[in-house]
């Protein structure tokens, strides 16, 4: 089942939406009436590919990358997984990588802080965990790992910054400025698998 919670969290003039997906994430902003579209494509053997559209040229492989590739919501880093976790400028050059020894965990999902800063990825295992990174430092903020068995797949920032975390089957709500669990969700929908929160960051999607 898939519940849609309203979240009481202040909303934003503008949040770019993005593309995301198993086959392609393309961003939407005023790039595109520059003509600078991008593709990133994903493959089923381990590398994706970083496309410019308007040209249908390749620009550069995405290695590592076979399950979630996603621009920044400033347009400025492409980031994908799960092979590893690697994050690419827009001429796909690396800019951070992570390998599962250094996350200490298999990395199953990967997203964005609305502000392009942060980059949090969820960690199987047999104790699910979530660490966040600083995009600027490329140092880890934060992580935190489950007591019991779970999911790694549902997490998401929240507009306003706050990451919305669910390894099990609810939904803890971390606070960005000490990453101290600020507060609690229970949907009672059993497992939680995905988190989406709409553009102005007043309503969440759960499935």
């Amino acid at each position: 089942p898939t519940m849609l919670m309203g979240a009481t969290l202040p909303a934003i003039a503008k949040w770019p939406a993005f593309a995301l997906g198993a086959s392609a994430g393309r961003p939407r902003d005023d790039a595109e009436a520059a003509g600078l579209l991008y593709m990133a494509n994903l493959a089923g053997g381990g590398t994706g590919m970083l496309w410019s559209v308007p040209d249908a040229k390749s620009i550069a492989p995405l290695p590592g990358v076979d399950r979630v590739a996603m621009f920044s919501p400033d347009d400025k880093l492409i980031a994908g997984c799960c092979q590893q976790v690697t994050v690419w400028t827009r001429k796909g050059e690396p800019w951070l990588a992570l390998t599962s020894a250094a996350l200490t965990g298999t990395p199953e999902v990967v997203t964005f802080s609305a502000d392009s800063r942060r980059l949090a990825v969820g960690l199987g295992g047999q104790h699910p965990a979530f660490a966040v990174y600083d995009l600027e430092s490329k140092q880890q903020l934060a992580r935190y790992q489950e007591k019991y068995s779970g999911n790694a797949t549902a997490i998401a920032f929240a507009p306003n910054g706050e990451l919305f975390v669910a390894l099990r089957d609810t939904i803890e709500v971390y606070d960005p400025a000490t990453w101290q669990l600020a507060r609690t969700l229970a949907p009672k929908l059993g497992p939680i698998h995905r988190l989406a929160f709409s553009p102005n960051g007043r309503f969440l999607a759960v499935s």
